[in-house]
């Protein structure tokens, strides 16, 4: 299967998932991620504000807003994605339908949870297709993980040179690492 195949039945999957399944599942996540000692020990989080059924950011982001920690929040700017800091969670705005900070503050973070279309126990990334977190993390060498459902695990992904693989994975059923 190639990787545009791939990205469509993974996608129909999610999109599949009831909105309280998704909800239940990223509580899940999220609670596992929170105990991490990269999570835990990390001052700037890149992070990105889910959509639809990818797991749940929204309570995290502002979550790490009220502990104090620097929340960026990727932005595209001139085709290229960029950490950009959010101040508050009414500083986000839907651009191209995604919700993105509508002022540029860029920053460079500690880690970066990253999210997914599909993945493999061997910790290869399957993003949207645009390659912006491949190159970013390319680029930055910051700690990534990744937050996924366990369906979203799959045995193989097709890899390019370019494909960045993630140092963690998180599912409400295990971490892979």
């Amino acid at each position: 299967m190639d990787k545009k195949q791939l990205r469509i039945m993974k996608s129909n999957e999610r999109r599949a998932f009831s909105e309280v399944e998704a909800i239940q599942k990223s509580k899940e996540i999220i609670s596992k991620l929170k105990h991490q000692p990269d999570f835990i020990n990390s001052k700037k989080i890149f992070c990105y504000a889910s959509e639809g059924n990818e797991v749940y950011t929204h309570e995290l982001i502002k979550s790490m807003l009220a502990e104090g920690k620097t929340v960026l929040v990727p932005k595209i700017a001139n085709g290229k994605m960029i950490a950009s800091k959010l101040e508050t969670w009414n500083g986000l705005v839907l651009e191209k339908g995604f919700l993105e900070p509508a002022d540029v503050d860029e920053d460079i973070p500690q880690l970066c949870i990253v999210p997914g279309v599909a993945f493999t126990e061997k910790l290869e990334r399957l993003g949207r297709g645009g390659g912006h977190y491949d190159e970013y993390l390319s680029e930055h060498k910051i700690r990534s993980i990744a937050l996924a459902y366990e369906f979203q695990i799959v045995e193989n992904i097709p890899t390019e040179e370019h494909d960045q693989k993630v140092e963690k994975i998180i599912t409400e059923r295990r971490i892979l690492s």
